[in-house]
């Protein structure tokens, strides 16, 4: 998503939802005695000391010993204003959890399909070496059988009778049966 769109999807986020919650717990802290001192009053107390100890840190002012206590009004408004803050951080992480899983599952599913390719490769690469066995076996039985015709070759240039091809052709039988079993 490009950075202007989620600019705007963030601002909207922020009126739409944040300021309706916000508004919300400010209404209901104003009209419930209880959750006002109970909840929200506490609450903005602790926001308040949290903040002006990181900022006195961050200033290098030192460390603050005591932070006066906001009024019952403006710890509402606090309340409220946090409430907002911590909804849209909670919905700005539930958006990144969905787009991670998203994510993983988009890898998941890449990472299987090269699973199965490399399966398939795997398996053609079987398909060839048996076929280069079997071509192995039939160059050695044409070299054998070229050998058997330049021998023939030879004799027969060389007037060598029919009887020395016979014998040679039973020893070359012998050997092919030899080498079947």
């Amino acid at each position: 998503m490009p950075l202007p769109a989620i600019k705007l999807f963030s601002l909207a986020v922020k009126e739409l939802i944040g300021k309706r919650i916000a508004k919300q717990v400010k209404e209901t802290a104003k009209s419930s005695p209880w959750i006002r001192h109970n909840v929200v009053v506490p609450l903005a107390q602790f926001y308040t000391r949290s903040t002006v100890k990181i900022r006195s840190r961050l200033l290098g002012i030192g460390e603050v010993k005591s932070v006066q206590p906001v009024s019952e009004d403006r710890a509402v408004e606090l309340a409220g204003d946090f409430a907002g803050e911590i909804t849209i951080i909670l919905i700005a992480a539930g958006l990144i959890f969905f787009e991670i899983n998203r994510q993983n599952k988009k890898v998941e599913t890449a990472n299987d399909a090269t699973r199965e390719i490399i399966e398939s490769l795997k398996d053609k690469v079987e398909e060839l070496e048996l076929c280069v066995k079997k071509l192995d076996l039939k160059t050695e039985k044409m070299e054998a059988e070229m050998k058997n015709l330049n021998t023939t070759l030879f004799y027969s240039k060389h007037g060598i009778t029919s009887k020395v091809l016979s014998v040679k052709k039973e020893q070359n039988t012998e050997e092919n049966v030899k080498s079947k079993s």
